[in-house]
């Protein structure tokens, strides 16, 4: 099965998986809740579940490689899926908005980030349209273990 194939399978598992269904009344909770124009809250059951995929990138053995997503609609992750292939790497810092989302002073293994991890969600800042999020990734391999391709996807409701 090709990386793509297998990422694709990922994303159907993810879809079907009822994970936001479970945590939707969260939402907003890092900055208060959601509110619609004119004032009013909006009931975080309504807004939409969004997906926004990372370009393949190959991170040479023993190198970093930042990654810059654009969105094009303001969006939160809540989820960061890694493709089993790129699970070797290191997760050195995701930014949103230019404000690193790690606080600790280390980096955290890809495995971290299987499609079947539990526990491992994210309460992000809301990404906006034109600064994205920046992924920074390192390949621990040394020369003899090759290069890793990057290939994943954060997902997150509408913001």
């Amino acid at each position: 099965m090709s990386p793509r194939d297998e990422m694709d399978e990922l994303l159907e598992q993810e879809l079907g998986s009822g994970d936001y269904d479970d945590e939707s009344p969260q939402i907003g909770a890092r900055r208060g809740a959601v509110r619609r124009r004119g004032g009013g809250p909006i009931d975080p059951e309504t807004l939409p579940r969004l997906f926004c995929g990372i370009k393949p990138v190959v991170v040479p053995p023993g190198q970093t490689r930042t990654v810059q997503v654009q969105v094009t609609n303001p969006f939160r992750p809540e989820k960061l899926i890694l493709h089993p292939q790129s699970q070797a790497l290191f997760i050195e810092d995701i930014k949103i908005s230019r404000v690193s989302q790690n606080t600790g002073d280390g980096p955290v293994p890809g495995f971290a980030f299987s499609a079947d991890s539990v526990g491992t969600n994210l309460r992000g800042d809301t990404a906006q349209t034109g600064v994205g999020i920046e992924l920074t990734v390192s390949n621990p391999n040394t020369t003899e273990g090759g290069p890793i391709t990057l290939y994943g996807v954060f997902w997150g409701p509408a913001a």
